[in-house]
């Protein structure tokens, strides 16, 4: 079903949650135009569940500094954590290489899993308009990785209508890998003592985002 989608405006601004860190302003692969979903200072969120479903967090001295509370898949509400850079994340062999896909494990799907990639495991959402025709867009899935480099398999959404978002980003930037959401992204860096938090000390929890992103297949 997914598949058969065509010509479908698709709002991919929480992708862009992931790559934080040195991005000033958008970079879209493609022109922001006709079918395209700008995104402009869009907020994204992220929710760290390798070691945060339950409200723990890192391991570490110090542990890792939550950043206000959601309410997990059991439906409790406990302490958020945000993402890391490498370089600072306390648990560095925490991770086995793995991906992400949307089906459970050992089924067939038509659709991708992510490239390979260690990291924390985290959920992505994020909702909003396109500045550039008002639709309304959503998406939310699941990544790995952390601030700067990170994979994401989810689906999207503009005016109900559905999209795959599958994505990997390198630095700042997060390029859309499904034939149904085509573009990018990039994410603004969160200032020092900015409460949506920092890559350095894990509290990183939301970001803004920026780009355009569109479906290049040809109408059937």
């Amino acid at each position: 079903m997914l598949g058969a989608i065509r010509k479908t405006v698709i709002g991919g601004a929480s992708l862009g949650l992931l790559a934080v860190g040195l991005a000033t302003g958008p970079a879209p692969v493609h022109a922001a135009t006709g079918d395209a979903c700008v995104i402009a200072a869009s907020p994204a969120d992220v929710f760290n569940v390798e070691f945060g479903e339950d409200g723990a967090g890192h391991p570490g001295n110090p542990p890792q500094a939550s950043n206000g509370s959601w309410v997990n898949s059991k439906g409790a509400s406990v302490a958020r954590y945000g993402l890391y850079y490498p370089a600072t994340d306390p648990v560095p062999n925490h991770a086995v290489p793995r991906a992400e896909g949307l089906t459970t494990p050992g089924a067939t799907s038509s659709i991708p899993m992510t490239p390979v990639q260690t990291g924390d495991h985290f959920k992505f959402a994020q909702g909003g308009n396109c500045v550039n025709n008002g639709a309304r867009f959503s998406t939310g899935g699941n990544a790995i990785g952390y601030c700067g480099r990170s994979v994401g398999l989810g689906v999207g959404t503009v005016n109900g209508v559905t999209a795959i978002i599958r994505w990997e980003s390198v630095g700042t930037q997060l390029i859309m890998l499904d034939p149904s959401a085509r573009g990018s992204v990039n994410a603004q860096a969160n200032p020092p003592g900015d409460p949506k938090g920092s890559c350095l000390s894990g509290t990183a929890i939301t970001f803004l985002v920026d780009g355009a992103l569109t479906d290049v297949r040809p109408a059937p």
